[in-house]
């Protein structure tokens, strides 16, 4: 089943995606007992995104199109020009939003950014050529939550300049297992053109489906288990335990056969989920 019109524009066009990455700065601003603001660093975060999907996009589109399944990839090619408004425009607000940034959260988004690229780019020397750091198969989807975690979880955390912490690493860690979990399911989307272009092989190629959700899932426990750690039977727990049943119910379902819009739509939406999920506890902590 196809989705809405302008929902499919939303998510073709990486505006849904990017909405995402807002949603899970703001997620660490309640964490963390913050007011929600928009200007520096949210805006940065969602531009950013913008930037960096539009531009990976473009950049592998013509072979994404030949393998993958049908749909935004297509949608990109179909208008590869108009793509270029959303990259130029985005990289405008990230060179103004940059300097005003605290130093800290600069030096990190200068190695965010280096990895983001070096995903894409091939800089690596493997055997007798370069390699992108997406062709190291089985470390894509924990080099993603690592970048998205850094960027959704660490960046907010940087504006503080307030000195590393128990809590800051136990945040950090449930971040970091919750976009896993959300991460690996897009190698099995991927496996056609991960079987035609990796120089090594991904964690559904290499193991299978059933074993590959095996690990999300466990992924998946390991975040509620550290957000129970964290804040212990609060009610906010609920607000996590419902993100937590919405992706381990999208994760027992996957198939090969899923259409596109079930990861960029639907497994992606559990980002926006959880901000609902825990919003409403945290907000009456910090109004």
């Amino acid at each position: 089943m196809q989705l809405w019109l302008p929902l499919r524009l939303l998510v073709n066009s990486n505006l849904f995606i990017s909405i995402c990455a807002l949603c899970m700065v703001w997620v660490t601003y309640l964490q963390l007992e913050l007011s929600i603001v928009w200007w520096p660093l949210p805006v940065f975060v969602f531009f950013a995104t913008l930037f960096i999907y539009n531009w990976h996009r473009l950049l592998s589109m013509d072979k994404r199109a030949q393998y993958g399944q049908p749909g935004m990839h297509h949608w990109i090619l179909a208008h590869r020009r108009s793509a270029i408004i959303p990259i130029a425009s985005s990289a405008l607000v990230m060179a103004i939003g940059f300097w005003y940034l605290n130093t800290r959260i600069q030096l990190c988004l200068a190695l965010l950014g280096i990895l983001a690229m070096a995903y894409a780019v091939p800089v690596l020397r493997w055997r007798q050529g370069l390699i992108k750091l997406r062709d190291i198969g089985i470390f894509k989807p924990f080099l993603l939550a690592s970048v998205w975690t850094g960027a959704t979880a660490l960046l907010p955390m940087l504006e503080l300049n307030a000195p590393l912490s128990r809590e800051w690493l136990l945040l950090l860690a449930q971040r970091w297992f919750f976009m896993a979990a959300l991460c690996i399911p897009f190698d099995v989307k991927d496996m056609a053109y991960d079987r035609a272009t990796m120089h090594s092989p991904t964690l559904p190629i290499r193991l299978g489906l059933a074993k590959t959700k095996a690990i999300a899932v466990v992924l998946l426990a390991g975040y509620l288990f550290i957000a129970f750690v964290r804040i212990g039977c609060q009610p906010a727990l609920l607000g996590y335990a419902l993100s937590f049943v919405y992706v381990l119910f999208l994760l027992l379902r996957n198939k090969t056969t899923d259409p596109e819009h079930y990861y960029t739509f639907w497994l992606d939406g559990a980002m926006i989920l959880q901000l609902v999920g825990v919003g409403g506890y945290f907000l009456k902590i910090v109004w």
